[in-house]
């Protein structure tokens, strides 16, 4: 992704480069020719009461273009400082990626969140087996029993089989500590 960037951008860079050198000056002969004749495109429909206003105005523009120059300067630095460092994060994620043995656009990766989403599937079967199995003791148990349990005894047996329930479903996805 980036060397395509970096591709487009050379590539535009020859083309405007090649644009400027057939467009350019054909008298290069005289070296303040450029100066005067980049005044002239500035001053072009001012109108110029005298030589002296002319001057301060074509080189207030000057300043100006001079200033949005370097502002684009300081965007593009900045923007490229920002490439630099997504260039980092992306090659940095690849070979953490490459450690851990998942290569780039692997089906290994699909092929764990598949495992993953089978073994979820297959713990809530087992828990609810489980569960289903606990109601079926509490209500055998306490007919297997000759004398009944009091109230009392039977909400302590119904606490204790909701935290054995807990404890199981902490056990399975790895919530104890």
């Amino acid at each position: 992704m980036i060397t395509l960037f970096l591709l487009v951008f050379v590539v535009a860079l020859v083309i405007g480069n090649s644009l400027l050198f057939f467009t350019g000056s054909r008298d290069s002969t005289h070296a303040g020719s450029d100066l005067g004749r980049l005044k002239e495109r500035i001053g072009e429909g001012i109108p110029e009461s005298s030589e002296g206003v002319g001057e301060i105005e074509v080189n207030a523009r000057l300043k100006a273009a001079n200033k949005k120059t370097e502002m684009a300067h300081s965007r593009m630095n900045e923007l490229e400082k920002k490439v630099k460092v997504l260039a980092l994060e992306v090659t940095k994620t690849n070979e953490m990626l490459k450690m851990k043995g998942v290569k780039k656009g692997s089906i290994e990766l699909n092929d764990r969140v598949d495992r993953l989403d089978h073994f979820r599937h297959n713990t809530k079967i087992e828990i609810a087996a489980v569960k289903d199995l606990l109601d079926d003791l509490r209500k055998t148990l306490p007919l297997m029993k000759k004398p009944r349990k009091s109230r009392k005894e039977l909400i302590k047996l119904n606490k204790e089989t909701k935290e054995l329930e807990k404890r199981i479903h902490d056990i399975v996805f790895h919530k104890a500590k």
